[in-house]
């Protein structure tokens, strides 16, 4: 936020609190290095809250009431069984706000390329609908700016504006335990720098492909074996039907897809 967004406090207690917060996260800074501080290996917190914004040419200061992560240290506790605990990183960040708004709001989001100046660039993304609304942001807090908090390592935070989520309709679906065998298949993508896994991903999705009940990223690849200005994107297909699929089915279904894609965006074979 810059300072023609922030919203000032008519009488403050003090010259350092003149301003109402424009984010959630920022309170959790004090909580995060004061655990870290005294001996916690991981610490992960959260926080509830509302935040102000003043938009330009809006009359009244906006609020809005927001979700805020925040995350450092080891991703699991220390364990005999495990030589070296590995720290926590942006992905793990990605998957809480996966798990927190599938159960919390029954949005599957998507993320792309964020561009927050209080988040280490390059490792941060926008929180988006499938409709492509930005719900909130994620990544690893500026060196700078955790540097400030106190914090020896990396921080990483989240938050995401709960009034633009709606709340999950309270219907459970549930479906059988498939009994047949699921087929995959993994496939190399060439795509173009410009264009994100959330792109490719949803291009999957508008081919519709029959039986195709799960798509994952599982290799990103930038190197000399890829033309310059792109990458290659491994992606694995699962197909599951209610019944077994033959290889030449599931070989049908690939081709379907794969031309979707080539005649689409431009997306070939690796």
């Amino acid at each position: 936020s810059t300072l023609d967004n922030l919203v000032e406090i008519r009488n403050p207690i003090s010259h350092e609190e003149r301003f109402l917060r424009p984010h959630v996260f920022t309170t959790l800074g004090g909580a995060v290095t004061h655990n870290l501080k005294r001996g916690a290996e991981r610490v992960k917190l959260f926080e509830i809250g509302h935040a102000f914004a003043a938009p330009t040419g809006s009359a009244a200061p906006v609020e809005s009431r927001r979700l805020a992560l925040a995350a450092a240290g080891f991703r699991d506790p220390h364990h005999w069984s495990r030589a070296d605990a590995e720290p926590y990183d942006f992905f793990d960040l990605k998957g809480d706000v996966e798990e927190i708004l599938w159960h919390g709001a029954a949005l599957r989001p998507g993320f792309t390329a964020g561009e927050w100046s209080v988040l280490h660039p390059g490792r941060q993304a926008a929180v988006v609908t499938s409709g492509g609304a930005v719900v909130g942001f994620c990544g690893e807090l500026h060196p700078r700016i955790a540097e400030a908090w106190g914090a020896d390592g990396s921080v990483y935070v989240a938050e995401c504006d709960l009034g633009a989520l709606s709340a999950p309709s309270g219907a459970t679906h549930v479906t059988d335990v498939p009994r047949e065998p699921s087929a995959q298949r993994d496939l190399a993508i060439v795509v173009p720098q410009t264009h994100s896994a959330a792109d490719v991903m949803a291009a999957v999705e508008s081919a519709a492909i029959q039986d195709l009940d799960r798509i994952e990223v599982f290799d990103r690849y930038r190197g000399p074996q890829v033309e310059p200005g792109h990458y290659s994107l491994g992606l694995r297909l699962t197909f599951q039907a209610t019944r077994t699929l033959t290889d030449g089915e599931v070989d049908e279904r690939v081709k379907r897809l794969v031309d979707h894609l080539a005649g689409g965006e431009g997306y070939r074979l690796r």
